[in-house]
């Protein structure tokens, strides 16, 4: 099978992939939390998808769905740019994520911690979730996943201490072997090391990681190496595939694996947070780095051309763009999912269910503030996040008095597309509203590789008014496109999406700047 992680793949090839017998996914539970002064905030998502994807290539007919984050990580609050969620979300988030998958008809559903804080809920949640769904679910459970990993250490011959359970040697050694840029081993210090108690983590959740190590580290990583990170890699990832094979029923040969990663945009500049160590973030938001971007995408089908993540990787581009323009501002994670029931009928949508989409938003936008953030801007990058986000605006709103919010909505989405489509000669029919002419353009300018012009064929061509918006809604988006495609992709091309983001961002950032002064100046 050419392709593993979900989120990279066509719903067509989703389809396809089922067709010939694949009927598992991997579901990586990862975070969004320091990892000490020298590893960035997505450590634990980002060695979510290096550890999986090498298991589900071991295990054979399985994908990695994108990582579930953030996570259970209130011990780690008191580092700069840890994102937490309540146990109640979390839990919500991982039945959504099951429910979708299950409903497209995979039969076997396999939760993996990737952060240890998240196993409690996640043995909480697997009860609740097999009593209500058509599918295997199970869940690696955390005495395996701890004797996996001392296993490793010891057949490595390393020193269980370092390796440490959080930002030590194991953890530095797999972002070097897969993340090198991102790591600052120039930062890297002695942690914690000591016996970890049966009572250390119930310890570490009551006081929390700042009191037991001011480094935010358990271990110790200065002797970390790449090299020692592939081994790592490796023999935990046939680890976990033998156990999960056991799980499945599978027998036979073990399928071999290499330690393909999805496309990651690497930035230059430091903006990105998830890309950003908690002390680079702490020096920002001290330096007056006081805004933050929070861009709300999906995974959802995009047509027979594009990804399912197509929406939160353009959600990555147009929060940079945007947050570039405005100055001293960050982009926080992109929340995804997001609500695309509307888009269920097509094989690899993960939808949310309202209420859980508003409750992540506002915990999302909660951590923020709390670390020093000033100024949140929201932002959907999917069109079906427009009214839960207006829904949940005014509640974060109040919880935040001392924040300025400001929220991009639907109809300043409306007129700048309005502004712009003319401008550069489209038609709006064939611009379209979803994995049309403009979409597809705008993915081709950073993520050309996961676009397939090939199969870029015209859907729905139609004037989106309050009818076709209300059949969408009551039918969804295959009452409209039995491709799911709402405009014509043919023609797309780098040139023109280069443009429309470079004058869709001029825009944005005008109509932010006036909502803030607006909220700046109102009594």
């Amino acid at each position: 099978m050419d392709k593993l992680f979900l989120e990279t793949m066509t719903w067509t090839e989703v389809k396809q992939a089922m067709a010939h017998g694949v009927d598992a996914v991997l579901i990586p539970l990862g975070a969004m939390e320091q990892h000490g002064p020298h590893l960035p905030i997505f450590t634990d998502t980002w060695l979510g998808y290096a550890l999986c994807g090498r298991i589900a290539g071991k295990v054979g007919n399985m994908l990695v769905a994108p990582p579930v984050y953030p996570g259970r990580s209130d011990h780690h609050m008191a580092f700069a740019g840890t994102i937490t969620l309540t146990n109640e979300t979390f839990k919500a988030v991982v039945k959504d994520y099951c429910w979708s998958l299950a409903e497209h008809g995979f039969g076997n559903l396999v939760l993996i911690c990737t952060h240890g804080g998240n196993q409690k809920s996640a043995d909480e949640v697997l009860v609740e979730i097999r009593s209500g769904l058509d599918a295997s679910v199970y869940c690696v459970d955390g005495k395996t996943a701890r004797e996996i990993s001392r296993g490793v250490n010891e057949q490595l011959g390393l020193d269980q201490a370092k390796c440490g359970q959080h930002s030590g040697l194991t953890e530095t050694s797999m972002l070097l072997a897969t993340c090198p840029e991102l790591v600052r081993m120039d930062w890297a210090v002695e942690g914690w090391v000591g016996e970890y108690g049966p009572d250390f983590g119930a310890q570490l959740a009551e006081k929390g990681m700042a009191a037991i190590s001011a480094s935010g580290i358990l271990g110790d990583p200065r002797s970390s190496t790449a090299r020692t990170g592939e081994d790592i890699l490796e023999l935990r990832s046939q680890g976990y595939a033998r156990f999960i094979r056991g799980l499945l029923g599978r027998t036979g040969e073990m399928q071999a694996s290499g330690g393909d990663l999805p496309v990651r945009r690497r930035q230059g500049r430091k903006i990105l947070m998830e890309e950003m160590t908690s002390r680079e973030i702490g020096e920002a938001i001290s330096a007056g780095w006081d805004t933050v971007c929070v861009l709300m995408g999906s995974i959802e089908q995009h047509g027979p051309h594009l990804p399912v993540g197509t929406d939160t990787m353009l959600g990555y581009e147009r929060g940079l763009r945007l947050a570039e323009r405005l100055g001293n501002a960050l982009v926080a994670p992109v929340i995804r999912p997001g609500l695309s029931r509307h888009h269920m009928a097509f094989p690899g949508t993960i939808t949310l269910r309202p209420e859980t989409f508003t409750s992540l938003v506002l915990e999302f936008c909660l951590a923020l503030a709390q670390h020093g953030f000033e100024r949140i801007v929201l932002m959907p990058t999917h069109g079906g996040n427009y009214g839960a986000t207006a829904q949940v605006f005014p509640i974060i709103r109040e919880a935040l008095p001392d924040v300025v919010v400001v929220m991009l909505g639907r109809e300043e989405s409306r007129a700048v597309h309005r502004t712009l489509q003319p401008k550069l000669g489209l038609d709006p029919k064939r611009a379209g509203v979803h994995s049309g002419l403009v979409e597809t353009s705008m993915m081709l300018v950073h993520h050309s590789d996961l676009v397939n012009l090939d199969e870029a064929k015209e859907g729905w061509v139609g004037d989106f008014d309050d009818e076709a918006a209300s059949l969408l809604e009551s039918g969804g988006t295959h009452a409209l496109s039995a491709l799911g495609v709402l405009g014509d992709p043919r023609g797309s091309n780098a040139e023109l999406g280069e443009q429309y983001l470079e004058l869709w961002t001029g825009l944005y950032a005008q109509v932010v700047r006036g909502q803030f002064q607006q909220v700046l100046v109102s009594p």
